[in-house]
């Protein structure tokens, strides 16, 4: 499996709007924000996309999600130390390759034990990924599929053809797209915010 690079450009805007940013409110009462709750390694699997999500796709790799361990943190988190991995609980992915054979799509999770982890992982995965896509990257604005997210389209590989990465936080989790397309026109900024917005949702409802 090619290493999904992460995600879609941005916090939450100016003062952290909490509809927009999903932070959740204390009520007003005094009481602390409530915290998103850790994914279990069964909803981990049920945040990542499968056929049913994909419609129009033909998956390569089932839904796949299992405990971290040092295998998968030199996936997730393949420097300094696996810096990015501390709290990191489970790991999973599946893949899919559009039926017009054009365009394929990696999705890739990191579940973490706190909203916290997850988010202090955010900054140096996004670094270490988002420069995968090549010098001359545009970003891509999600539209705000998870608690923070970004995205960058431009050029893949050896053979420079198109590809993107999107990087998303939901709660707990981080999630990654890598789209990739064989030729200039197989991938587009529209495509890239679909395929995030599909995972974001998905791992909203997983999480309950």
């Amino acid at each position: 499996m090619r290493r999904a690079y992460g995600a879609w450009a941005t916090a939450c805007a100016a003062v952290l709007l909490l509809a927009g940013c999903g932070t959740k409110s204390g009520g007003g009462d005094g009481k602390p924000p409530e915290q998103a709750p850790a994914l279990t390694e069964e909803q981990a699997r049920a945040a990542l996309p499968d056929g049913a999500a994909m419609p129009g796709w033909k998956a390569t790799l089932e839904p796949t999600a299992t405990a971290m361990n040092d295998l998968y943190k030199s996936e997730a988190c393949p420097t300094n130390g696996n810096q990015g991995c501390d709290d990191a609980r489970f790991y999973g992915v599946s893949t899919f390759r559009r039926a017009d054979g054009k365009a394929g799509a990696d999705f890739r999770l990191v579940a973490y034990g706190s909203e916290k982890a997850a988010e202090a992982a955010y900054d140096t995965l996004w670094r270490l990924y988002a420069p995968k896509v090549g010098p001359t990257a545009r970003k891509v604005d999600l539209g705000g599929p998870g608690d923070r997210g970004d995205a960058v389209l431009g050029t893949y590989g050896y053979e420079g053809g198109p590809g993107a990465v999107a990087q998303v936080r939901v709660g707990t989790a981080l999630l990654w797209v890598e789209a990739t397309g064989a030729r200039e026109g197989d991938l587009d900024a529209a495509l890239v915010k679909d395929l995030a917005s599909r995972f974001g949702e998905r791992a909203r409802e997983a999480a309950g």
